[in-house]
């Protein structure tokens, strides 16, 4: 990623940043929302997941395939929330490196 940053123009950088901050504002206002955490944070994370445990105990092994994949889904999906606030993190870090960069520049400049 960094060398696909380094050929970009600092305004495509920007963009970037900006849209992967919106991003991960967007994943914590979600977070936050009553319906988001109770159909998905507590139905989809927490219950399905026990369930999903619970299943694997009872199951024949061709439907364990099924509650593994659920598990999986469950995972990725908690995974991609994690990804985007860290892009958004690492988008403000940039951002802020790309601002000091151009203060420097201006600095010169003088």
């Amino acid at each position: 990623m960094n060398e696909e940053l380094e050929s970009m123009t600092e305004a495509e950088q920007l963009a970037i940043s900006a849209e992967d901050i919106a991003l991960a504002e967007a994943i914590v206002r979600l977070k936050k929302n009553p319906d988001f955490v109770k159909v998905f944070n507590e139905k989809f994370v927490k219950d399905f997941a026990l369930t999903q445990q619970y299943n694997l105990a009872v199951f024949d092994p061709q439907t364990r395939g099924r509650v593994y994949e659920g598990m999986t889904a469950r995972s990725h999906f908690q995974r991609f929330q994690d990804e985007i606030i860290e892009e958004g993190n690492k988008a403000l870090n940039d951002k802020s490196d790309l601002d000091s960069m151009g203060k420097e520049d201006l600095k010169q400049e003088d």
